[in-house]
């Protein structure tokens, strides 16, 4: 009887697991498309070498956890893809 009580644990950790895994592996492939001197396809340079300076670790902005309306969400989000009418 004991070993069914246990079971959910045991999945519950293994997916704990995967998940810590799966964000590892990706933060690893993220950190090394940051560093890398060269362009991912074609012969340019890596453009994300202006997102260095802004962006050094990966988690979610706070401006993006802000409550605020519609409108200003999408002028928000407008600016920072740089197509809002200036």
């Amino acid at each position: 009887m004991d070993k069914y009580i246990q079971m959910p644990l045991v999945r519950k950790q293994c997916v704990i697991d995967v998940a810590n895994k799966v964000m590892e592996m990706h933060l690893d492939k993220w950190n090394s498309n940051l560093q890398r001197t060269s362009a991912i396809n074609g012969t340019g340079g890596n453009k994300l070498i202006l997102y260095m300076l802004y962006k050094d670790c990966y988690r979610v902005e706070q401006y993006c956890k802000i409550h605020m309306s519609f409108a200003h969400r999408s002028s928000l989000a407008k600016f920072r893809c740089g197509v809002a009418p200036l």
